[in-house]
């Protein structure tokens, strides 16, 4: 499966053989320093430099893994238990021993800009380092250490299909018989949900799997017994924990009209600065754009927005009211009038295939998605 963005692939192809243990400093130093060096990298990268996300959406959590789990890739941390390892990309890791220490509450770019801070990690520093800079670390708790705090806190989950997207997953050596969390033992892995597609859950992952492979993203799959299967065959027992509350927990992915939608809300940037952060995705996504604010595009435009709020983006009441600005009502009615025509065609009232397809027009993928969302 794709793990990348193709703009993020592009840059840590490009950037991946940047840095190693004995020239990181006088990279950096040429560079202007690590912020300078982010801004060089440019895409998510630049987008995000020196800020900490607030992340209230799916598209915003998968965006922040691009950026956490990118520079993992670019710097080569071995962050497997403190054993050496290899870089994913075949070169030897930046940091190479356990003589450095344990993560740092997961703040990943601290330990990217201070080299003689650096720290050697496991599988819980991507853990820690994707929910603090995504602006969801609950208060002190340190999210894959505090699993038992998190697990009375807040919703054990037991059954795979009942996951979310930003659940955090622990695994467990032995079957789990109870849900209090005091009979728990120790842990020996942790990962979150980042992905759902159908019944495919798709782990984020910082563990070995990656080392191994290059690829954060992981399937999920368990037996009869509620066992895991495939890639996590090794553990007996697993947890999901509930710990945020994401708009568009479908996980579905961004496509170009939705980046389209996202550019005229202003969330893109302008000129050059657009045409960085998008990469590859710019000229198509500019020309929808170019359309979308046409006369004539402007039924298009609706059913793009529309798509994108049944997606799970652009909020809610107020704050989706901000993200249209002066299109809001005309977007809200195109919103209202789709998920009323999804009940109808499972009410029969439009028919099948070709006669559903008829009836329905332009506006039938819009509709057909709907419908399978709720199907």
């Amino acid at each position: 499966m794709s793990c990348w963005t193709s703009e993020t692939e592009k840059i840590i192809k490009m950037h991946e053989s940047d840095l190693n243990s004995s020239n990181c400093r006088e990279v950096l130093r040429k560079n202007g320093g690590y912020s300078s060096y982010l801004n060089k990298l440019g895409g998510v990268f630049r987008k995000w430099n020196g800020r900490q996300m607030h992340c209230t959406t799916v598209q915003q959590f998968q965006e922040a893994a691009q950026y956490v789990f990118g520079l993992m890739a670019i710097y080569g941390f071995n962050y497997n238990n403190g054993r050496f390892t290899v870089k994913w990309s075949g070169k030897t890791p930046f940091y190479r021993n356990a003589d450095d220490g344990r993560c740092n509450w997961g703040e990943i770019d601290n330990l990217c800009s201070n080299p003689d801070k650096a720290k050697t990690t496991n599988c819980n520093f991507g853990m820690d380092s994707l929910y603090y800079f995504a602006g969801l670390m609950p208060g002190c708790i340190k999210l894959s250490d505090m699993y038992k705090g998190q697990a009375r806190r807040y919703k054990v989950v037991r059954n795979k299909a009942d996951l979310r997207i930003g659940d955090l997953v622990h695994m467990f050596g032995y079957r789990i018989a109870s849900d209090d969390p005091d009979s728990w033992e120790d842990w020996h892995h942790v990962c979150c949900v980042g992905e759902k597609r159908g019944g495919t859950v798709i782990m984020y992952d910082s563990g070995s799997r990656f080392i191994s492979s290059g690829d954060f993203k992981v399937p999920f799959e368990v037996d009869g017994n509620n066992e895991p299967v495939g890639s996590y065959g090794n553990y007996h027992g697993w947890v999901g924990i509930h710990v945020v509350d994401l708009v568009g927990n479908t996980g579905e992915v961004m496509e170009d009209p939705d980046y389209a939608v996202e550019v005229i809300a202003q969330k893109w940037g302008k000129g050059d600065d657009r045409a960085e952060l998008l990469g590859k995705r710019y000229e198509p996504v500019q020309k929808l754009v170019n359309f979308y604010l046409s006369e004539e595009g402007r039924s298009d435009y609706l059913r793009a927005a529309a798509g994108y709020v049944l997606k799970g983006f652009a909020g809610r009441d107020t704050s989706r009211e901000k993200f249209f600005g002066k299109d809001y009502a005309d977007v809200q009615d195109k919103v209202n009038w789709t998920i009323q025509a999804a009940r109808d065609v499972l009410d029969n009232k439009y028919g099948k295939d070709k006669e559903r397809q008829e009836k329905l027009g332009a506006d039938y993928d819009l509709v057909q998605a709907q419908v399978n969302r709720i199907a």
